[in-house]
């Protein structure tokens, strides 16, 4: 990965929620998961897909004296169910 410190890079956007294709294999990980523990969307796709979009986030902010501004620029992170998956600290209008 790129490493870049300080002001180098100050923010960014994330234009989607980062979710897994939709194939076969992962569609059969979807219904196990689903047959086991139920939520195998959120399983399967939403939460691998928010850990991708977290970690993009962590690239402008990575220590507590870090400043930026990352835009998340998919209506999809409205949704009550996605929003109570990020962190507290960031601020969805």
């Amino acid at each position: 990965g790129v490493d870049l410190v300080g002001e180098q890079l100050i923010g960014a956007f994330i234009a989607t929620l980062g979710l897994p294709q939709m194939n076969d294999v992962n569609e059969q990980m979807r219904r196990t998961m689903e047959a086991k523990f139920g939520s195998g969307y959120d399983y399967m796709y939403l939460y691998p897909g928010l850990q991708k979009v977290v970690q993009a986030a962590g690239r402008v902010i990575r220590t507590e004296q870090d400043v930026g501004v990352v835009h998340l620029i998919d209506d999809r992170y409205r949704r009550p169910e996605v929003r109570r998956l990020l962190p507290r600290w960031w601020q969805v209008p």
